[in-house]
């Protein structure tokens, strides 16, 4: 549980912007694009939000850096990639 105390406000930003990835995924297989299509916007907000806070906090981790980049690949390559098939 001492990793829930080591995270940062941007952090949070971060892992809801993956469950809300997730979540566009799960759409795209059940056949609702369109529904994905926006749950996957707030994902994208959620993902430059947790950019803005990091900066704006100054709080800068390597743990953050590398689950941004988790983030990442689910926002914009999975997602993608599923929404063109």
């Amino acid at each position: 549980m001492n990793i829930l105390r080591k995270l940062k406000i941007a952090d949070y930003a971060t892992i809801t912007g993956i469950f809300f990835s997730w979540l566009s995924i799960l759409l795209l297989i059940q056949g609702q694009p369109n529904w994905a299509i926006i749950v996957i916007m707030v994902a994208f907000a959620f993902d430059l939000l947790d950019g803005f806070l990091s900066r704006k906090s100054k709080q800068d981790s390597e743990f953050g850096r590398q689950l941004d980049s988790f983030g990442d690949i689910f926002i914009y390559l999975v997602f993608s990639s599923m929404l063109f098939h």
